[in-house]
Parts: structure tokens; C-alpha cells; sequence
């Protein structure tokens, strides 16, 4: 049987192994921590609607008794020529799936501010108190803003372009913008960030004094996976352009989609790619967007292409989404274990 190593134990990293671990494969999940969070759910911390147990799944229970073969190693290298993966220990391979995730991105200057991608940044958001400043108007620069302005907390909302949710049609920015100032959020667009010391945000035209900044500026390429291989630009099928054998999912690959629900789909597109028999073709994934629920503290919206609805009925839509995983996380693991 060929063996599989998969880099990382977070949305893509699991599903892609529990996909393969019911294929007739000897699969290898590694990662430095085998407690995945559900990042999405972070926002929730802050007002308290749900506790940090809720957000965190034991990946050991999941695989429990089953074929799939786990190591809590931080991957120091990667080794393409030799099909090697270091950890504690090597790890050869026949097919590699790069799931390790990416790095915040904390610009040049950037000091003292809450990076909010992990639990212990996001429980920080519960005590702050004051004038906050929100660096970065994606959807989730959008969701902290609106969760701090619902506890009663002065908000203004920083970004360098001059629409919040940018990658999106105006349409949806216009409604968003419409839902920021009805929370009194006040949104700073066309604002080129210098630096933050000491909770001042410097910019061209001036600076202001806040209590607390939150920066939610996205992440960047996983620097492991650069220094080793060079790049993660990868062809339709999610195959790291010049190796066959390497696949790159979520925030390793080089497309604009980086929704937990996408990194899920990524991965169950590899593992179909990897099982292909010779004379198939890749199966290219699917581009454009997807549906995307956006929170905006006790309401939501719902945004697809151009169409934006706003109903407090998706805010609660969320919540729902994260317990339908973690159920279906287990209902896989049982999959694996009992239907061999």
C-alpha cells in the first residue's frame, strides 16, 4: 500500500486523512499540536456565546483504534528529493499533502497588538475595555469589530482599501458599511497603516491613540514549506507545480479561497486526485465563490456573488455550522473505525 504523510491537523489536514484512511492507504498526520481549534467560532469568545472547550476537538478521539497513524512532531523539514518529512523522526512518503496552515501577518512595526487566530489572542478580547482599533475589514476584521461594538466598546475599523469586504461586489460592500455605521463602527477606509506602538496608530494623514488594536490582516505562506520547496504554486488538481507527488491545501496553495468550509472541499478533491488510476486527468477544483456567512454581533449576513442578506436568523446559522462539523468529525472517525 502507498503511503501518505499529511502536514497538519487542522480542517484540511483532518479530513484529507480520514478520506484517506478509508482508501486501502497507510496514511501519517502530523502536526505539532493534535488539538484542532475551529478558528472560525473564535469570534464568540469575546462576548462569551461559547466557552473554549466548545471550539477545540481532541484529534486522538477521532482516530482512536483506527488505521491512521498519528504524530505530535513539529515538521522541521521538508525534504521533496528524498520524499522525507522531519519531525522527531523521518517520514518517508509516496504522496505528501501540505496542510500546515499559514502565519498571521504582523507587518514591519506592527507592535502590541492582538493577532486574534488562536484561543489564548482571541480570550484576550474579553477583557479589553475602551477605544479599540480594528486593522483589516475582511470579514473577520468585520466580525471582532462588530462583537467589541456590541460590548459597548468605541470601535473604528482601519483598512488600506476604501470598502470593507473588498473581495466582494459593492453591493455587498455598501450594505456591510450600512450595517458598521448603524453599530456606530466607525470605518476608516483609503488608510495606509505606517505602524502601531503603544496602542497609537500612525498613518499618512496623522495617528490616533486607542486602549487596544486588533490587527486581522490575514495570513501569510507557511515559511516552513517556502524555505523547503520554494513556493506552493499548484496546477487546477492541487499539485505543487514540479512535484507530482505533493498536493497543498487551505493557506499552503496559492488560490484566493481560504474558507475553512473551502480547505475541506480542497482536501477531499486531493484525496481523489491521489487515488486517480494512470489514464484519468486531474479533477481541477471548482473556482468562484462560495457562500460565506459573515457575523455582525446579533445579526449576520449571508453573501453570495451579489446577493447580501441580512437576518439574524445566519448569525445563529454559524453556530449551527460549527456543531454539524464536530458531529460529522466523529461520524467519520466512527466510519473509520467500525466500516473497514
Amino acid at each position: 500500500m502507498e503511503n501518505v504523510v499529511v502536514a497538519g491537523a487542522g480542517f484540511a489536514g483532518i479530513q484529507a486523512a480520514l478520506s484517506l484512511g478509508r482508501k486501502e492507504f497507510n496514511v501519517e498526520l502530523i502536526d505539532r499540536d493534535l488539538k484542532q481549534v475551529y478558528t472560525p467560532g473564535l469570534i464568540d469568545l469575546v462576548r462569551g456565546r461559547c466557552s473554549q472547550k466548545d471550539l477545540e476537538i481532541d484529534t486522538h478521539s477521532v482516530f482512536a483504534d483506527s488505521s491512521v497513524d498519528l504524530y505530535e512532531e513539529e515538521i522541521t523539514d521538508i525534504r521533496p528529493e528524498e520524499k522525507i518529512v522531519v519531525g522527531e523522526q523521518s517520514h518517508s512518503y509516496d504522496y505528501l499533502i501540505l496542510a500546515l496552515g499559514g502565519n498571521p501577518i504582523r507587518p514591519e512595526g506592527f507592535e502590541d497588538v492582538i493577532l486574534p487566530y488562536t484561543l489564548d489572542e482571541a480570550v484576550e478580547l474579553r477583557n479589553v475595555d475602551g477605544k479599540i482599533a480594528v486593522v483589516g475589514s475582511g470579514y473577520t476584521g468585520i466580525e471582532y469589530a462588530c462583537e467589541l461594538a456590541e460590548k459597548g466598546l468605541e470601535v473604528t475599523l482601519y483598512d488600506q482599501l476604501t470598502r470593507p469586504l473588498n473581495r466582494f461586489p459593492e453591493n455587498v460592500s455598501e450594505r456591510s458599511l450600512e450595517m458598521l455605521y448603524s453599530k456606530d463602527i466607525d470605518f476608516k477606509g483609503g488608510k495606509q497603516i505606517e505602524r502601531i506602538e503603544n496602542g497609537e496608530v500612525f498613518y499618512k494623514e496623522g495617528s490616533e491613540r486607542f486602549d487596544q488594536v486588533v490587527a486581522n490582516l490575514g495570513v501569510e505562506p507557511n515559511r516552513l514549506i517556502e524555505e523547503s520547496i520554494g513556493g506552493i504554486e499548484t496546477n487546477k488538481g492541487l499539485s505543487v507545480i514540479g512535484y507530482e507527488d505533493i498536493f497543498a491545501v487551505g493557506d499552503c496553495n496559492n488560490l484566493e479561497r481560504k474558507s475553512a468550509h473551502e480547505s475541506v472541499i480542497e482536501a477531499k478533491k486531493v484525496v481523489k486526485n491521489i487515488q486517480r488510476e494512470a489514464h484519468e486527468g486531474i479533477r481541477p477544483v471548482k473556482t468562484g465563490q462560495s457562500a460565506v456567512l459573515v457575523s455582525m454581533g446579533s445579526t449576520g449576513l449571508y453573501i453570495r456573488e451579489k446577493t447580501v442578506i441580512e437576518a439574524r436568523v445566519f448569525r445563529y446559522a454559524k453556530d449551527i455550522v460549527r456543531k454539524a462539523y464536530i458531529m460529522n468529525l466523529k461520524r467519520q472517525g466512527w466510519m473509520l473505525r467500525n466500516l473497514m
